[in-house]
């Protein structure tokens, strides 16, 4: 039943119940890779009371209905063995497993929803591209060559015109943070669908994984990247300063290594075959190379940072990029059979170089005493760090290393000491190894005498007023005891005048 019938259906119901209401709407595209599952999603109706699902061709996927009693019932039919068994449906949405190319085209959502008033049927029109995923066939440059349609994907300004590796110009890198992260401003543009946004932001998520490079939702800092689909895929070399343009055209790039490319050019990444010592590792046939696209083969001046050339880097043009005749323009030395322009994603060197232009391995270490070091008590040191991934951390005091015991724990960056004593003051040590480097912190610990409560000061008032009272009579029974002594001198050992013989 289309929603048309469906409409003429309620007619008929209206006629009983009240006013009817009848809406066509399109709904935005559904975009797709191939094997990936696909969702489209009903419009939100108030009291809806049934929703149907419409394949391309006609033929009704699935129904869902409100029962008796509140129940509901979701009802995929199996008897198109296009969708057998890859079909699931629910008030609010159908989700198809493993989308196929076959599976594209314009589906239809009628929902039917009814009130004491009137009977609405809202038909929405729904379209699901599938595309294949060709990055797993083809090389970022191919990809970017395709899409760029001979065009270079880097966006000319003459700040851009440096490759990463000196990036020495102002403003070229973009600042690195107190805490050792680079945090990059990003906007995305709205014309991106849920499916595409997700493509970006894992393409974000990937450089983060192994570096201090740090995307985030713009603010209100001056300088930010703008991503948006322009035409075809390009970037500036490095940070421009303020509102600075990505281009990821919806249909073309992306793909997890164009996605990757562009913001590695961003970041201040140029291209590969482009580095300073490039004549050592490949052959530039300029006789090969499309009449005016002979600057994308120009050699510029480079520190590399210390990292051998790398045939699969991301950012490494194909053998025959911006070919002419079919002929190749970059050939390998000393082995040609060696593959270029391949990459489905950033190499380990990609990352490496990545991390040494912004110093995402320099450790920057501190230690600090958590609460005050009282005698008796239990304190904590705790030790951080910032900018590299720690592999080991030492403690010391005074130049000693410390192992657990009784009355020390160590559990990587805390020091805990319980039942402090006078002899634990002193300089304690942190220090932090990684693969690239050791950075050692110092604080320095004063454990303080215990103060007396109000209680204790009690007690030991009374307890001094003890130990008086108790002085003073022994003082009083000492001078008795004396002077009945003295009186018992007197009585035995002088003479009675008065006695005579």
């Amino acid at each position: 039943m289309t929603s048309t019938q469906l409409c003429l259906l309620a007619v008929v119901l209206a006629s009983v119940t009240g006013t009817l209401r009848c809406q066509s709407l399109l709904g935005d595209p559904v975009l797709a890779f191939s094997g990936d599952d696909a969702t489209l999603l009903a419009p939100f109706t108030p009291g809806v009371s049934s929703v149907t699902w419409q394949a391309p061709d006609g033929v009704i996927l699935g129904l869902w209905a409100q029962g008796q009693s509140g129940r509901s019932e979701g009802v995929a039919f199996d008897h198109v063995t296009q969708y057998s068994g890859r079909v699931n449906i629910t008030n609010t949405q159908l989700r198809i497993a493993a989308v196929q190319p076959v599976d594209a085209g314009n589906y239809t959502i009628t929902v039917v929803s009814s009130t004491s008033s009137a009977i609405t049927v809202r038909s929405v029109l729904v379209e699901l591209r599938v595309y294949e995923d060709t990055s797993k066939k083809r090389g970022v440059s191919e990809i970017l060559e395709k899409t760029n349609g001979g065009l270079d994907d880097i966006s000319v300004a003459p700040i851009a015109q440096r490759n990463a590796d000196p990036c020495t110009a102002s403003g070229c890198t973009w600042e690195k943070s107190t805490d050792g992260h680079v945090y990059v401003p990003y906007v995305l543009g709205n014309e991106y669908s849920a499916i595409e946004r997700g493509l970006i932001e894992r393409g974000m998520s990937s450089i983060q994984s192994s570096s201090c490079i740090r995307f985030r939702v713009r603010q209100s800092e001056r300088d930010y990247l703008s991503i948006s689909s322009g035409t075809g895929c390009s970037s500036y070399v490095g940070r421009q300063g303020g509102r600075q343009e990505v281009s990821l055209q919806r249909l073309g790039c992306m793909f997890p290594s164009t996605i990757q490319h562009e913001f590695l050019h961003a970041l201040g990444f140029n291209h590969e075959h482009q580095r300073s010592d490039r004549d050592n590792h490949v052959q530039i046939h300029l006789e090969n190379v499309e009449t005016g696209k002979e600057n994308n083969f120009n050699k510029v001046a480079t520190l590399n940072q210390n990292t051998p050339y790398d045939y699969t880097s991301v950012m490494h043009y194909s053998r025959d990029a911006f070919s002419k005749n079919g002929q190749p323009t970059l050939v390998p030395i000393p082995d040609a059979s060696v593959v270029i322009g391949q990459a489905l994603s950033m190499s380990r060197t990609d990352f490496t170089r990545l991390s040494r232009l912004y110093k995402c391995n320099q450790l920057s270490v501190r230690v600090a005493v958590q609460s005050t070091a009282i005698e008796g008590e239990n304190v904590i040191l705790q030790c951080t760090w910032a900018g590299g991934a720690q592999t080991s951390v030492t403690w010391r005091k005074n130049g000693v290393t410390l192992a657990q015991g009784s009355r020390i724990t160590i559990s990587e960056g805390l020091l805990g000491i319980s039942s402090l004593q006078r002899d634990d003051a002193g300089e304690y040590n942190c220090t932090v190894v990684t693969d690239d480097t050791t950075e050692t912190s110092t604080a320095t610990l004063v454990v303080y005498y215990k103060c007396l409560t109000l209680g204790g000061l009690i007690g030991i008032v009374i307890a001094c007023f003890i130990v008086l009272f108790a002085l003073c009579i022994a003082i009083v029974l000492l001078v008795r005891q004396r002077k009945a002594q003295r009186r018992t001198h007197t009585a035995y050992g002088v003479r009675n005048p008065s006695f005579k013989a």
